[in-house]
């Protein structure tokens, strides 16, 4: 251990506040001294010991989250077919059914 002797008189022991600093200053040192050894050690050991498996049920919401993002977010196709059908009387609108299906979906929300 180091001791700092700036201090210090000639020919008088240390002070206990000049043993305190040493030992303090040797302590932040070697601790430094432990922090980059462990950092060099992390960088050449890759982590093995962390791991992730995914369920089936993840798997399978990936699976569909991804088929999902390729479709167009407005089918232009069926919004035709809806806009002819309409114009052509061949769809009739039910309102009381559209409104019970609005509550349905509100319930399931909430």
């Amino acid at each position: 251990m180091a001791i700092n002797i700036r201090n210090i008189s000639s020919g008088q022991p240390p002070t206990n506040d000049s043993v305190k600093s040493a030992a303090n200053q040797q302590n932040r040192l070697e601790n430094a001294n432990v922090q980059r050894t462990q950092a060099e050690v992390s960088k050449q050991q890759p982590s093995t010991s962390d791991t992730v498996v995914l369920s089936k049920d993840s798997q399978s919401l990936q699976s569909v989250q991804k088929q999902l993002k390729e479709q167009p977010e407005i089918d232009d196709k069926r919004v035709r077919e809806i806009k002819e059908a309409l114009a052509q009387g061949k769809l009739k609108v039910d309102p009381e059914r559209i409104a019970a299906r609005m509550v349905d979906i509100e319930r399931a929300l909430s």
